[in-house]
């Protein structure tokens, strides 16, 4: 277990064992990805809650703190923070995983072991559904997105729009790497309806229609865009993340 006041030159990775009064909690340096360039950079994050945050150099006091009832945050600021929704474990690389906030926002995240990656995934999806619970039952003004100070970081977002589900009406779709997420409208604070991994698509003969193979779910998901324009955008962005998968 990290102690609370760990040294900032001992960089584990690994998850406490025990929780906080606030909620569970983990902190450690990890990797991340940052920048149209792809580059990596080596970062202290600190999950508290549904709450994860990253900042350039070890927050030093701050981190002792944590453990406090009533703690409130001092001078050093973070570079980003996000409510945590989702977690995706990659499929390429034992170490890699991404973190998907309330707003979109996803980050690529690399730790140095494989059991490092497990202890984390575990603590981020036990954060996820404290995150889930919190968005719904919290108010617009609070919760309405992630803030962040990275002039470089990217929302990876391939794809957003309105589509057409059949029965279902209008819904907000939002395409992050290879996961695809179903919202009732495009509001950032919304819990999504529905998120699964697409497997392929394919244009239907209907010049607007898409067909998507999903994780979930035995039936493909007919959607129809509103032009053949935002068809051929879906398509296009859809096949390069299966590709790329």
């Amino acid at each position: 277990m990290n102690s609370a006041r760990s040294h900032p030159s001992s960089r584990g990775a690994s998850m406490p064992e025990s929780s906080s009064t606030a909620g569970e909690f983990a902190a450690g340096w990890l990797w991340k990805k940052s920048g149209r360039f792809s580059s990596w950079k080596y970062q202290y994050f600190i999950l508290r809650g549904a709450l994860l945050s990253y900042y350039d150099k070890y927050p030093g006091e701050e981190y002792a703190h944590l453990f406090a009832p009533g703690y409130t945050q001092g001078d050093t600021s973070p570079r980003g923070v996000l409510r945590v929704v989702h977690v995706e474990v990659g499929q390429k690389s034992a170490i890699a995983f991404k973190v998907y906030g309330s707003s979109g926002k996803v980050l690529d995240i690399r730790v140095e072991t494989s059991v490092a990656r497990a202890k984390w995934v575990n603590g981020l999806n036990l954060a996820s559904q404290l995150g889930k619970r919190k968005l719904a039952t919290t108010s617009v003004s609070i919760d309405s997105a992630d803030s962040s100070l990275d002039s470089d970081d990217e929302n990876a977002v391939n794809c957003a729009g309105y589509l057409t589900v059949p029965k279902q009406g209008n819904k907000y779709f939002v395409l992050q790497g290879n996961m695809l997420s179903m919202h009732a409208d495009e509001n950032p604070w919304t819990v999504p309806t529905s998120r699964s991994y697409v497997l392929g698509v394919k244009p239907l003969p209907n010049s607007q229609t898409l067909e998507v193979r999903l994780s979930h779910g035995t039936k493909p998901l007919i959607l129809q865009a509103q032009s053949s324009q935002e068809r051929e955008k879906w398509v296009h962005h859809m096949t390069e993340c299966c590709l790329t998968r």
